[in-house]
């Protein structure tokens, strides 16, 4: 699993060739096997922008009165913004 850092692809997507070397023991002999070499491509990550809004009356418990006082339901919206 190769997980990029946000640096690798900041605003367009960018091809790396990866490769690799698998060293292993098997009873105590270490042996070495190069890996196959390819190429990824790396797409830049998202930078979402939230902005919440709700109804403008929203009603519930007074935390100030004895009486306890349902809450009502209301809507909750949310817009999503992609900077990246």
């Amino acid at each position: 699993l190769i997980i990029p850092l946000t640096e690798a692809a900041p605003m367009v997507e960018i091809k790396y060739d990866i490769s690799g070397v698998l060293r292993y023991t098997i009873e105590g002999v270490w042996y070495t096997q190069g890996l196959a070499s390819d190429t990824i491509t790396v797409q830049p990550d998202p930078q979402l922008y939230l902005k919440y809004f709700h109804s403008r009356d929203v009603f519930s418990d007074d935390p100030f009165t004895a009486e306890v006082e349902h809450p009502v339901p209301f809507h909750l919206g949310v817009l999503i913004e992609n900077r990246g």
